[in-house]
């Protein structure tokens, strides 16, 4: 009865692991201004010229949209060829980070910044645990892999709390990037819950391994 109460809390510290490698850690948006190059219907490009005037007069700041333009510079262009203009934008961005690193939220194929270290922690602890469940027949190895993994888990924490830190002060981002709304997301419960069950387990091997060592002192 012993050995199945331990397994269960390893394979649901297993199970939880699974659970967070899926799921965001944080998020906070990104916003930054560039310069792109549009191509310019000369029939309309004095209405639209107007209708900017007027949007930023209406809102007496900074746009916070993708879509408005913040400042024009001079139109060029040759004869037959397209006229261009050159537009200020206030790019904004919303960012989480996960097990993959620094994604982008509505696109998460683009990575801005890996997060080796954080990574390798939730793939070793998930491994240990898979690997100690099979370790049965060596409760002292079983009990010695449990704390370590308590520590790994723990190492994850800090370096979850690390990464936001450093994102939040705009270090890992786009040059020229500000942070609005940082945020940590409820994920970070996962591995205080592995914490107790890996304890839970450890306390289940232990009494086990007494109860065997007293079994065979009777013999």
């Amino acid at each position: 009865m012993l050995i199945r109460v331990q397994t269960v809390f390893l394979a649901l510290t297993l199970i939880l692991t699974g659970l967070f490698i899926k799921l965001p850690y944080s998020g906070f948006g990104g916003k930054k201004l560039v310069t792109v190059t549009e191509v310019v219907n000369p029939e309309i490009k004095d209405s639209a010229i107007q209708n900017t005037d007027s949007l930023m007069a209406e809102t007496g700041s900074e746009a916070l949209a993708d879509s408005v333009v913040l400042a024009d510079s001079e139109i060029s262009g040759l004869d037959n060829q397209p006229l261009t203009r050159q537009v200020t934008r206030l790019k904004v961005v919303h960012l989480m980070l996960n097990f993959r690193g620094l994604q982008n939220l509505y696109d998460t194929d683009t990575v801005y910044n890996n997060t080796f270290a954080l990574t390798a922690l939730v793939i070793i602890t998930g491994l240990l645990s898979l690997i100690t469940i099979f370790l049965f027949n060596n409760r002292k190895l079983q009990m010695r892999l449990c704390v370590f993994n308590i520590l790994l888990t723990l190492g994850i924490l800090l370096a979850i709390v690390g990464y936001y830190l450093l994102f939040k002060a705009g270090i890992g981002l786009e040059k020229g990037m500000k942070v609005f709304d940082p945020h940590l997301r409820w994920t970070l419960i996962i591995p205080l819950v592995n914490v107790v069950l890996l304890f839970q387990a450890f306390r289940f091997i232990r009494r086990d391994d007494i109860l065997i060592k007293s079994y065979e002192r009777l013999r």
